[in-house]
């Protein structure tokens, strides 16, 4: 009887290993294993291939493993499907092992709304190939696992043949960049609204552009002055050099320039209610331009009374020629107004006032006119007393001359007074 238990016991016991390594159960449980205490072991044949954990005994909750055959060595699990998991995900060992490796990848990384990626103290390096983006000792380096600064960027552009660039190209209205050490704030912005670009200050700082670290090459103040070559503008542009003379250019290059064609213009804008063009200089074509031969006349302009448009009042030709165009010229510094002939009186000239700058002639003024001649039709410079020739006898002062004149009406006077008194003599007589 005891023969006959043992070998039932030994044949249910085949029968059950065959139904779990052959798969008799009809798939309804055909994975070969073995069952222990609290764990689910899958043997394929050799046990110690692979475990399913259900409590170690603490109730601390799922733990899967898998192990080479004979070995020990723990390698990681495939073919498994999505797990959904309640609690947190956590390591055995610290620091121990890798999320995904080099040839086996993961490809996206879902978070949640607020979460947070937390590392240990360290470096951190997130490559892609040899394009790097870098987090060391608080710096971030872009295209580098080592950077210098808080921000860091190194490398090309995409497309390698054109030079290396940063886009922001955020969404919304009127996005900006900020720079900021809490006091100064340097801002580049979008103004949607406005359809402009803006770089400058947000706080009350100069703006200041410059090359080789110079901070006075180009400062716009918040007053709105702006200094070329100065730190400290005082007008609405200040042009400064310590070495040489300032100098403003304005230039045309251009093969088809002809006759009066504007080559650049100073103007002077204002208005009470309408802002016109009221005052101007320019510079204008005197011909058409050809190789070395580039003409060119200026003129001045202002506005008259009752108008807002400039009228040109002055021109200086290629020659050195000055045009009036008017029939006065007001001489402010001298006192004296020089009335220039137009029309049938082209070329004359009057004197209208003088001022006690015009030196008296003390010598003999009817002497002196009787000894002035003519000269092929005009006045011979070189008759003129010495007191009218400005110069060298060939030129002469007009307000000397005067004098020489007034000077030979006194004689004349003196001489009408005697020739008077004797005639009233004779007439007593």
């Amino acid at each position: 009887m005891k023969k006959l238990l043992i070998a039932i016991v030994f044949i249910s016991s085949f029968l059950i290993s065959q139904s779990l390594t052959k798969g008799w159960l009809n798939n309804d449980f055909d994975v070969p294993g073995k069952l222990f205490t609290v764990t689910f072991e899958l043997t394929g044949g050799t046990p110690g291939i692979g475990k399913v954990l259900t409590d170690d005994g603490t109730g601390a909750g799922i733990a899967i493993w898998s192990a080479s055959a004979g070995g020990g060595a723990n390698t990681a699990l495939s073919n498994l499907a999505s797990v959904a998991i309640n609690q947190s995900l956590l390591l055995g060992t610290s620091d121990a092992f890798a999320l995904g490796s080099a040839t086996k990848m993961w490809s996206d990384l879902f978070l949640a709304s607020g979460s947070v990626i937390n590392w240990d103290n360290g470096d951190v390096t997130l490559t892609h190939s040899a394009n790097k983006l870098g987090i060391e000792g608080g710096f971030l380096g872009i295209g580098t696992a080592t950077p210098g600064y808080v921000l860091e960027v190194v490398g090309v552009s995409r497309n390698t043949s054109v030079s290396q660039y940063i886009e922001l190209n955020p969404v919304g209205i009127n996005p900006k960049f900020v720079l900021s050490d809490a006091t100064i704030i340097v801002k580049t912005q979008v103004l949607t609204s406005s359809n402009v670009g803006f770089i400058g200050t947000e706080s009350n700082h100069n703006v200041v552009i410059g090359a080789n670290n110079q901070f006075d090459q180009f400062v716009i103040e918040p007053a709105g002055f702006v200094g070329v070559g100065t730190g400290d503008p005082g007008t609405k542009l200040h042009i400064s050099d310590s070495n040489t003379p300032s100098h403003i250019t304005i230039e045309r290059v251009d093969a088809s320039i002809a006759v009066d064609n504007e080559l650049g213009n100073i103007y002077w804008r204002g208005g009470e209610t309408t802002i016109a063009n009221i005052g101007k200089i320019g510079l204008m074509a005197d011909g058409g331009w050809a190789g070395d031969d580039s003409p060119t006349y200026m003129t001045f302009s202002t506005t008259p009374s009752s108008s807002t448009t400039a009228v040109e009042r002055l021109r200086i030709d290629k020659d050195g020629n000055i045009n009036f165009l008017g029939t006065t010229i007001d001489m402010i510094t001298s006192g004296t107004v020089l009335t220039v002939g137009v029309g049938v009186d082209n070329g004359t000239v009057s004197a209208g006032i003088f001022t006690d700058r015009t030196p008296f002639f003390d010598g003999d003024g009817l002497l002196a006119i009787k000894k002035i001649k003519g000269k092929d039709g005009k006045i011979d410079h070189e008759s003129l007393p010495l007191f009218v020739q400005a110069k060298d006898g060939t030129e002469r002062n007009i307000g000397n001359m005067i004098s020489v004149n007034v000077r030979a009406l006194q004689q004349l006077i003196a001489i009408n007074e005697d020739l008077t008194q004797r005639i009233e003599i004779l007439e007593a007589q």
